[in-house]
């Protein structure tokens, strides 16, 4: 029998707003249970890191933002690798993130390489840095050094690139529900627990009984 409720979930390891959602996604799949499957899409922030301190638009800095978000959402984050070990790319911890999802533990990866970058201010762009979250999470290391090489991986975080250009994603967290009937709701940017509960219920509801 097909998983209810399916929240596809446009995200990136360095997002902050991603990061201070996770109590709000923990709260989301307690409440729901085997009712919601939620399928992660890699959707970088940065192709190099360059063309985002060089923009003039831009009003704030990475760091700034770091700031911004651990202000608004109460959650601690440590904006310190932006000032002394800035990722150059957002592309390689998506491609890790990729190759744990080889041994069924992307989710599981993903939320340890946010603990290495928003808590230790450690720079998840690195090999060594991907390779010690994914012992942590107790990965098979020779499998994950090969998947992660294998060019394979960009063309995965691409495709989820362009899943998100076809649905007009443009920010981050961004979740696209959809139920057995192909019923959708789109949620962009961070929301409150009670939204997102009241649009699973929503979709849940307007499904034929089984």
């Amino acid at each position: 029998m097909a998983t209810p409720i399916r929240a596809i979930y446009y995200t990136d390891p360095l997002c902050a707003w991603c990061y201070a959602a996770e109590p709000m996604l923990d709260a989301v799949q307690a409440h729901f249970l085997d009712r919601i499957e939620i399928q992660y899409k890699m959707f970088p922030l940065f192709q190099d890191v360059r063309e985002v301190m060089n923009d003039p638009s831009r009003l704030w800095t990475i760091a700034d933002r770091y700031r911004i978000v651990s202000k608004k959402t109460g959650v601690p984050i440590n904006a310190g690798v932006w000032e002394y070990d800035s990722p150059q790319s957002a592309w390689p911890a998506c491609e890790a993130v990729k190759a744990a999802e080889r041994q069924e533990a992307g989710a599981l990866f993903l939320r340890q390489m946010r603990v290495a970058v928003m808590v230790e201010g450690r720079n998840i762009a690195r090999p060594v840095v991907q390779t010690e979250c994914a012992e942590a999470v107790g990965l098979n290391l020779a499998r994950f050094e090969k998947d992660r090489r294998d060019p394979a991986r960009r063309d995965e975080v691409q495709a989820d690139v362009d899943d998100a250009h076809r649905e007009n994603v443009l920010s981050r967290p961004h979740f696209i529900l959809t139920n057995t009937q192909d019923d959708r709701v789109a949620i962009a940017g961070p929301r409150s627990v009670t939204l997102f509960k009241e649009a699973v219920e929503a979709l849940y509801h307007e499904q034929p009984e089984p």
